[in-house]
């Protein structure tokens, strides 16, 4: 196959070759044969990362909190898929998926770029795949609701406000959404409010609840005279039927 202190031989497919050795001076009988023995693998492709998320000007995103799962496809059958980012570092992760679930509150929107290896397991590594960029956009405070409370009358207009959203849409429970709620105070109510800003949502606030007393009876009106006075006389009114503890409020006057 060759001659000379060097030989280089053309290996076009993976498999366990040999190849023998011997020295001969002029016309001497040749050396004993050595043998080398080695093996070839297979040349591993790179896996391609993809993401079955919502794109948003050309990356994918997440809002803090929420999960997102990272699958690779491409390695050749015994070899494992490893993970790398540019938070956690080379090979923070194996397998075919990863479930990404950010563990930091962050304040401003961030990114994390991903990549994928096929490893042979301590023999052949692939080259690394395609990068996947994900933006964790930053989840919004919560904010807290502003009312009246204690002792609210049946039917008593009432108006509530939020704090900490500024930019953002109030949601309140009922699917509305403003600035404040107003309405009227018939029954109990057990309120909550959340904030988006971004397309991201905080957690809902602390709930405002408030129950109206209940709406008194109204009174029987009874007069000492039953006929016409005449002019500079005197009629007594009573009223009837207030629970105890209420006030009577009169009001009319001559018709």
């Amino acid at each position: 196959m060759g001659t000379g202190s060097e030989y280089i031989p053309t290996v076009t497919s993976p498999g366990a070759y040999s190849y023998y050795a011997q020295a001969q001076c002029g016309t001497s009988c040749p050396s004993p044969r050595v043998v080398a023995n080695f093996t070839i693998n297979y040349s591993m492709n790179p896996p391609v990362a993809s993401i079955n998320i919502p794109l948003i000007s050309g990356v994918g995103s997440i809002c803090g909190g929420e999960a997102i799962t990272l699958t690779a496809s491409g390695c050749n059958p015994g070899t494992t898929t490893k993970w790398s980012s540019n938070y956690y570092g080379a090979n923070f992760a194996t397998g075919n998926s990863y479930t990404f679930t950010p563990n930091f509150n962050n304040t401003s929107d961030i990114s994390q770029t991903f990549s994928a290896i096929c490893d042979g397991v301590g023999l052949c590594k692939s080259s690394a795949s395609n990068t996947i960029t994900v933006i964790v956009k930053k989840k919004p405070a919560t904010p807290s609701i502003f009312g009246p409370g204690g002792t609210v009358c049946y039917n008593q207009n009432i108006s509530l406000t939020a704090t900490a959203c500024s930019g953002g849409t109030l949601g309140w429970t009922g699917n509305r959404t403003g600035t404040s709620l107003a309405f009227s105070l018939i029954n109990s109510v057990n309120i909550k409010v959340g904030c988006t800003i971004n397309g991201c949502t905080s957690d809902s606030s602390a709930v405002y609840s408030n129950t109206p007393l209940p709406k008194p009876a109204s009174p029987t009106i009874n007069s000492s005279q039953v006929q016409a006075l005449c002019i500079g006389g005197n009629v007594t009114l009573t009223a009837n039927g207030c629970i105890n503890g209420a006030t009577v409020k009169w009001t009319g006057g001559l018709t």
